[in-house]
This record gives structure tokens, sequence and C-alpha cells, in this order.
């Protein structure tokens, strides 16, 4: 268990540059079953999943400068 010192704004505070270095990500699943009544007498399954998505990896939307298609 983490004793609780340091987090976000300290790793971050450095500003320190991110090129060329390899990041590494850590993500952390739990599930949460809420019954129903399909489940009796045994729980079929339980799905789980996640999806990595950027936020802010573009300064603008890099399609908005392409070719109109044209109609022929």
């Amino acid at each position: 268990m983490h004793a609780g010192q340091g987090g976000l704004a300290e790793m971050t505070a450095g500003n320190r540059d991110i090129d060329d270095c390899d990041l590494v990500m850590w993500h952390t699943v739990a599930l949460t079953h809420v019954p129903r009544p399909e489940d009796w007498p045994v729980m079929p399954v339980e799905y789980t999943g996640f999806h990595l998505i950027p936020v802010g990896f573009f300064d603008q939307n890099p399609t908005l400068d392409l070719p109109r298609k044209c109609d022929g």
C-alpha cells in the first residue's frame, strides 16, 4: 500500500520534457456486479474493459484541411 506522499502535483512540478521518453501507464480495473434476477442461480458473465482516448493531443483537428470530396 502506498503511504500517501507525493502525487501528480509533485511529479509534474518540475515540468520535465517527455520527448524521447518511454511513458508508462497503469490501469486499475475494478468490477462491480449489480445483481439481477437473470443471474440466478449462476452469474453467466461479467464484462469489463477500457478505452485509451487522447485529450488535447492535437492543437486543432487535423482533418479540417482535407480536400473536398469530388462529386463524380
